[in-house]
């Protein structure tokens, strides 16, 4: 586990609620040494800095998530506002297809 005193210190609960994945996750990360944290009390609650998870490979899934800090996206008013919204979630975690890949993408959609 690396350790980190830069910045504001977010407890792994505070990084799920904010989009950066499952509590499991986050912890996978840091006892993996993928994220750098450092323990803040004697039960073990780890410290990340909001820096540190901005550069993880979490971040990607708190900006298809969370539109501010330390907020939880508005509830939808309907059923076409949510799916829209869980829509554009789900592509703004999708890897960019090269203009080459698109067109065998569109060559194999129009097939069906």
């Amino acid at each position: 586990m690396t350790t980190t005193t830069v910045g504001r210190q977010l407890t792994v609960q505070q990084a799920s609620a904010m989009g950066y994945g499952h509590p499991d996750t986050i912890r996978h990360r840091i006892k993996s040494g993928a994220l750098p944290a450092m323990r803040i009390d004697k039960r073990g609650t780890y410290g990340i800095s909001l820096e540190d998870l901005e550069r993880s490979d979490l971040a990607a899934r708190s900006r298809a998530y969370a539109p501010g800090v330390l907020s939880d996206p508005a509830p939808p008013q309907s059923d076409d506002a949510f799916a829209n919204a869980l829509a554009a979630r789900i592509v703004a975690t999708w890897p960019r297809l090269s203009p080459t890949r698109k067109a065998e993408l569109g060559r194999l959609l129009a097939v069906s």
